[in-house]
């Protein structure tokens, strides 16, 4: 599952690899928070995946929903003559959406084997110029990354009327090429689990590194994961695993978590989610007790998702979260955003800072030296701020070509208060952020320049305690001879500090792809960066030029 603050591309692509490997509710969680974004590119293609996902994990009322408001949205398009087709399917009681993968190999009546996944090698580059000028004259030239990446995503799943086993791997190699310190190569295994599911009892586990981010588990971990239904209603989870901080972490802190959940979804209702417990233990002490829950909520033209996760150790809340996406009256369509969360998460060794620095503390176990658990307790929450957002916005089709949307979105930090470290200072603290406003317009127009084109035109208004900014930006994406897409953008940002630094950037971008085979694609992307910095007070001017681009290819098998 991507992480929180995926761009849009991403979670797309993330949900189409998931419902390529049947995991459906993955996928439509993922296109579910597409959609409670503001209105963006990829919001049409969401909404006719999710309903696609939906058809395929049999939830026939609640795809028909989907397609009906993709028809009531995206009227006269070629995604609309699909939908059509699939939407009468259901209407005639013929689904017509089938798996998108299909199986290699089958070895006896009832029971199939099924391989999957993709290759792609892609390699990153960017170099960028700085001159300085006026009260002090310098020039500098730097490559700033010279990568190639290459990715490997492996899915063999085998089905039987009875069972369902998958064996999942994902792996990328990042090989660098920069000369000098500070650049290394990498390797990242995302996913190496095996997943197997007893329809009969109802019963799934999952062994392995996996992917968290629901029922209190905060990200990647090694471990085991447990599903028993008890009924159609109600499921009974348990977790149990240590979390991937990866292979070149410097948290040296030994870690583990356990946990359990009470899943519920009644056929037919609107409303499903969970409750959970979940108890993080740092170096043999608890450093996360939480207690928590996420509900969902889907009715026609509307969907809701909200989390609240409160540590029992620290007595405060972690995540408080809601986000919607609803359609009113004249077929606007709303979404809407409230997330309150400690940042970062409250965890022990965020109170290594509160140590001497002369005491070399690197690790929870060496804090607890220093501290007592109740005092470890109190220091990392004095010293962990707040965040807040808030975000509403809307956006309606206005003609067969266009759809406009805005949103306004505040943001904030609170202060952090001062401790006392063991040798009796009183240090630290910082200021709250104030609050910071961001006024948003978009238009989005199909077959603006070219057939079958999408056209993103956006501004935007900042107004931060520190600085006002302005950003504008416009983009083209088009198919042509169905086998090429191209994609140009040019962005443009301006900002004036309270302490009168000005501050110009400009970016124009290409993005090409072709599709050389059914399952094999080539892309490229070029572009250039330039900034120009004026401080008055300083008496300098800074220009800098960032060159950046990727190339590279993706074989689906």
């Amino acid at each position: 599952m991507p992480p929180e603050g995926a761009s849009a591309e991403q979670l797309v692509k993330s949900a189409k690899a998931a419902v390529a490997e049947g995991e459906y509710d993955s996928a439509i969680e993922m296109l579910n928070r597409v959609l409670n974004m503001p209105p963006n590119s990829l919001s049409q293609e969401a909404q006719e995946q999710i309903g696609m996902a939906r058809e395929l994990n049999r939830d026939l009322v609640k795809a028909k929903v989907e397609y009906e408001l993709y028809l009531k949205l995206y009227p006269n398009t070629d995604g609309a003559k699909r939908v059509e087709t699939r939407l009468a399917g259901i209407n005639a009681g013929k689904p017509v959406v089938s798996a998108v993968t299909k199986p290699k190999k089958t070895f006896k009546e009832g029971s199939e084997v099924t391989t999957f996944g993709s290759v792609s090698q892609y390699y990153y580059g960017s170099r960028g110029d700085t001159k300085i000028t006026g009260a002090t004259n310098s020039k500098t030239r730097v490559t700033e990354q010279s990568a190639l990446v290459t990715s490997v995503d492996l899915t063999t799943r085998w089905r039987h009327n009875q069972y369902d086993d998958k064996l999942v791997i994902r792996d990328a190699q990042t090989h660098n090429f920069p000369p000098g310190d500070g650049f290394r190569d990498a390797n990242r295994l995302t996913s190496a689990y095996w997943d197997h599911e007893d329809k009969q009892i109802g019963f799934m586990t999952r062994l392995g590194r996996q992917p968290g981010n629901s029922q209190g588990i905060l990200g990647r971990f090694d471990g085991l994961f447990g599903r028993y239904a008890v009924n159609q209603t109600w499921k009974i989870t348990g977790v149990a695993g240590v979390p991937d901080d990866g292979v070149h972490s410097p948290i040296t802190t030994n870690r583990h978590f356990y946990g359990s959940a009470l899943e519920f979804a009644a056929p037919g209702s609107n409303v499903s989610g969970n409750v959970y417990a979940i108890q993080q233990v740092a170096d043999g002490m608890p450093e996360r007790r939480a207690v928590g829950s996420e509900l969902r909520y889907f009715k026609e033209g509307s969907s809701w998702f909200g989390l609240l996760d409160y540590d029992t150790l620290y007595h405060e809340v972690n995540i408080a979260l809601v986000q919607g996406n609803w359609t009113g009256l004249g077929g606007i369509n709303f979404n809407a955003l409230l997330d309150h969360r400690k940042s970062p998460i409250l965890y022990a060794e965020t109170g290594i800072v509160t140590a001497d620095p002369t005491s070399n503390v690197r690790r929870v176990r060496e804090l607890r030296k220093l501290f007592s658990p109740g005092q470890i307790y109190k220091n990392v929450d004095t010293i962990t701020a707040d965040t807040d957002t808030a975000l509403f916005g809307a956006t309606k089709q206005v003609s067969l070509r266009w759809q406009l949307g805005g949103d306004v979105r505040l943001s904030r930090t609170s202060a952090t208060g001062k401790y006392l470290n063991d040798l009796g200072v009183l240090s630290g603290g910082t200021p709250a952020s104030g609050v910071s406003y961001t006024y948003s317009a978009q238009a989005i127009g199909t077959n603006t320049i070219f057939k079958d084109d999408t056209s993103v035109i956006n501004a935007s208004f900042i107004d931060d305690p520190t600085f006002h900014g302005q950003t504008f930006g416009i983009t083209n994406l088009a198919t042509f001879r169905t086998k090429y897409k191209v994609d140009t953008s040019l962005n443009f940002f301006h900002s004036r500090s309270n302490a009168k630094v000005r501050t110009i950037k400009m970016t124009p971008a290409i993005r090409l792809a072709y599709q050389w085979r059914e399952n094999t694609a080539f892309e490229a992307e070029f572009g250039v960066e330039k900034t120009l910095t004026d401080d008055p007070v300083g008496a300098t001017h800074e220009k800098d030029i960032r060159e950046f681009m990727f190339v590279g290819y993706r074989w689906d098998y």
